[in-house]
């Protein structure tokens, strides 16, 4: 049994196509289609015209002598301009397709469910145009002279006299060439006039080659006589009654319903055999296979034609199948693509044209939205920017595409996409902002909102592979040294340990619901603080996990850039004069869920989302001589935490650790090892009041306002004792020298803000404000008892150490550090009156 009988016994009749619907992924040249889409008008009608002239013949009804009727010239131009066009779009698809190829769909045309397949890509090519763009990566592969040799197999199933048809089925080519010489026609002339007159009702022999007439005679009597089969009265269904050409049409969806059977089976064999196909072409099929070939001299991987030591098995198996299972004996031939009606020049370079609008768009939709009346463009990290429309214009102004009629033949693509692009609809939304999982309503986006909402770097981790590629092994040791070093930063407390890492879990794994909550740590350098910070960056990733040691400037200011696109923000080296000014903004970016963003030179984008989890990282206080952040009795948002100094110096533990963490064949085990030390404290989203540590520190640094200070301050120098009265200038004029000596900002107050936030402040001792008769003159003045003051002070910030209390004789200053450069003046009558004020 030789091979192609082995090969045959899985094809039967009964197999099962299921070719409907058909798709394939159509690949061409890009080089080609590139080349084809830069021609010129005059250029490509100069190609085309004899073309397009043949295409409205095909098309326009014959004469009674045989003949078809001229198209005029304005027909022709409009038929020039209608295919450039079809040719235009289709290389821009197969230049924006790519190595990708397109998707294309094959449908019969309705209301038909037999016949031929059309889709809308290469088919519908001219051949001259089709050889360049596929003859570098495709075969044609056709069955031959398939309407004739379908023909004469149905009249002789069907005994139907068939004589002349027989003839030329057998003969075609020696009949061709003597056609040719007696006409003095070409061979596309003499061939076309065959299928004339199968496909024509009327006789249609416009020569005097007598085999044609006696040919298109005898066909003639075959339609009739196909007409009365029982066999095929169902086509009758698909025809008007009215048409002058019935006869015509009939015998050619008797044709085209078995060239398409036949098809099937071509199709099914090269599906079962790997082989990629291509395009379909009614009577035949472009297909290719993607490998490695040699191209001048050099390996090179792609899609290219079959190998022309398997052509030979393929047409013999196509024969030999389509014989076995419809009994049509069809030839099958490779169709050279050798047109070289249309020529790609050698030093044609594809890199030195402008991109067409239609082959970037899609591209730069990608990460370029409309957003309400602003644009939006997204970048590979994550991170994103607002712009005003002439911002954007000037952002992307320097990118051109090709657009004919322009001055250069060239167009800035921003202009075109604002101006003139139709599908812009396609990328706007209401709104742009983070829709974050697992917080019920506000992890829900709406069809019109765009989702600013990126992963976390942990969410990509593979659960087995690092990404750097190597294999993921837990380390409980690298897990203890991360706890240790955590323990310290939580000062070697249980439960503020315990805590904080509950909030961390709560910020990775709920990052839709915030806890209102903000751990402040605070600690000399060599502890641990900036590890910590390291380690949780990578866990966030780096766009979403940042520093700012400037909030009042990027956060909370007057522009807050660091907000956007970011999530865990870490202050460092924070002080009280970093909040004092904005601190209900602070407030309120901690518990609520928007904010208006704001970066210089972007669009302001009011009631965008905040997920934003603060955590705070100084050594401010570290000493004990200022608390770092302003905190109340009632505080609920700070959690201050003064680290311990435990590992301060240990050069062991210290080297051991970076050790694991920064040798590259250890650092991600080290990282996700610490990783999964957090995951081990689950927690909901949410702290009772009664879950948040009460720190010393925290204690200690409550009611501490920097007036407050002040005040408790001016009570502890020495030998102030007794109701002391002073100007409202006077006292304002001493709080800001104590502002500037302990770095707290002033901001914009005013004495009369100062005095208001006093009063308010309810501190004993310490009098309201009213006006006094002094020298003739109606000053503001205060009066001060210290001796209710001092108890005051005691009460809230008690000093264990009589060494701490201030040594500078009474009456030269009014802050510790600089009590030596303020003389008796400050006290004395005459600086009640040059600094006091006029009612």
């Amino acid at each position: 049994m030789t091979d192609h009988q082995t090969d045959l016994e899985n094809w039967t009749p009964e197999r099962e196509l299921n070719l409907d619907p058909f798709t394939t992924i159509e690949y061409a040249d890009i080089r080609a289609a590139k080349y084809l889409l830069q021609l010129k008008p005059d250029h490509f009608a100069d190609i085309y015209r004899e073309k397009a002239r043949k295409k409205l013949e095909s098309s326009a009804k014959r004469l009674k002598n045989g003949f078809i009727k001229e198209p005029s010239a304005l027909q022709l131009d409009r038929q020039i301009k209608t295919d450039h066009k079809i040719l235009r779009t289709l290389c821009v698809q197969i230049i924006k397709g790519g190595k990708q190829g397109n998707r294309r769909e094959y449908r019969f045309c309705a209301p038909k469910k037999f016949g031929r397949r059309f889709s809308k890509g290469i088919q519908n090519v001219w051949a001259g145009f089709r050889s360049v763009l596929l003859s570098s990566c495709t075969t044609d592969i056709d069955m031959k002279n398939a309407h004739p040799t379908i023909l004469r197999w149905v009249c002789d199933t069907h005994a139907i006299e068939c004589q002349k048809l027989a003839a030329y089925t057998e003969n075609r080519d020696q009949i061709l060439k003597t056609m040719q010489r007696r006409t003095g026609k070409s061979r596309d002339f003499c061939k076309e006039q065959f299928l004339i007159a199968i496909n024509e009702s009327r006789f249609s022999t416009p020569t005097e080659y007598q085999f044609l007439k006696d040919f298109d005679h005898e066909i003639k009597g075959i339609q009739k006589e196909l007409r009365q089969l029982e066999r095929y009265r169902w086509l009758n269904a698909y025809i008007d009654e009215r048409a002058e050409n019935y006869n015509g049409i009939f015998i050619n969806l008797v044709m085209c319903y078995w060239e398409n059977r036949i098809l099937e089976y071509a199709i099914a064999y090269f599906q079962e055999e790997g082989v990629d196909i291509n395009t379909l072409m009614f009577d035949g099929l472009m297909v290719s296979e993607w490998g490695w070939r040699k191209v001048d001299d050099e390996d090179v991987e792609g899609r290219f034609p079959l190998k022309e030591t398997d052509l030979d098995r393929h047409l013999k198996m196509l024969n030999l199948i389509v014989k076995k299972c419809l009994g049509i004996d069809m030839p099958w031939a490779v169709k050279p693509q050798d047109d070289d009606r249309v020529k790609i020049p050698d030093d044609f370079n594809p890199d030195s044209m402008l991109p067409m609008f239609d082959e970037i768009v899609e591209d730069f939709n990608e990460t370029n939205k409309k957003v309400a009346e602003n644009y939006l463009t997204l970048y590979e990290d994550g991170t994103y920017a607002f712009r005003k429309r002439e911002v954007f214009t000037a952002y992307h102004w320097h990118r051109y595409i090709y657009k004919e009629g322009r001055e250069h033949d060239r167009e800035h693509f921003v202009n075109e996409w604002l101006n003139n692009y139709p599908d812009i609809s396609k990328v706007y939304y209401e709104r742009a902002r983070e829709y974050p999982p697992g917080g019920g309503e506000r992890s829900i986006c709406p069809p019109d909102h765009l989702n600013l909402w990126t992963p976390f770097a942990h969410e990509r981790w593979h659960e087995f592979i690092n990404p750097d590629g190597t294999a993921y092994e837990f380390n409980q040791e690298y897990a203890d040294m991360f706890e240790d070093m955590v323990r310290g930063l939580c000062a070697d407390s249980q439960e503020i340990y315990t805590w904080f890492m509950q909030w961390l879990y709560t910020c990775i794994f709920h990052p839709a619901t915030k806890s209102a909550r903000v751990p402040v740590l605070v600690a000399l350098m060599g502890v641990g603080k900036d590890t910590l910070i390291e380690i949780l960056q990578f866990i966030f990733g780096f766009h979403r996990c940042v520093t700012e040691s400037a909030p009042e400037l990027n956060v909370w200011g007057q522009f807050n850039s660091i907000l956007q696109s970011t999530y865990f923000i870490i202050l460092t080296e924070v002080g009280v004069k970093q909040f004092i000014d904005g601190l209900g903004k602070v407030k309120h970016l901690i518990s609520q869920y928007e904010y208006t963003l704001n970066v210089k030179n972007q669009a302001q984008v009011p009631k965008m989302s905040t997920f934003h989890r603060f955590m705070a990282i100084t050594n401010v206080g570290a000493g004990g001589e200022i608390t770092p952040v302003p905190v109340s009795e009632d505080e609920r948002r700070f959690v201050l935490i003064r680290c311990s100094d435990r590992l301060k110096g240990n050069t062991a533990f210290w080297d051991k650790l970076y050790g694991a963490l920064n040798a590259p064949k250890t650092h991600w085990n080290f990282i996700r090892s610490c990783f999964e030390v957090i995951k081990k404290f689950e927690h909901g989203p949410m702290f009772a009041d009664s879950e948040i540590p009460k720190t010393d520190f925290h204690k200690q640094a409550v009611t501490r306002h920097p007036i407050q200070d002040f005040i408790i301050d001016l009570a502890r120098t020495k030998d102030t004792s007794g109701v002391i009265k002073y100007s409202s200038y006077n006292l304002f004029t001493r709080y800001k020298h104590y502002a500037e000596e302990n770095n707290v900002s002033l901001g914009n107050m005013t004495k009369e803000q100062f005095g208001i936030k006093l009063t308010r402040f309810r501190i004993p001792g310490v009098g309201d404000g009213k006006n006094v008769k002094v020298g003739g003159q109606v000053i503001k003045t205060r009066f001060i008892n210290f001796d209710e003051v001092q108890e005051w002070a005691d009460a809230i910030d008690p000093i264990t150490d009589p060494e701490e209390l201030p040594t500078v004789p009474t009456k030269t200053a009014y802050v510790h550090t600089k009590r030596d450069k303020v003389d008796d003046f400050f006290y004395s009558e005459e600086a009640f009156l040059l600094l006091g004020e006029q009612k």
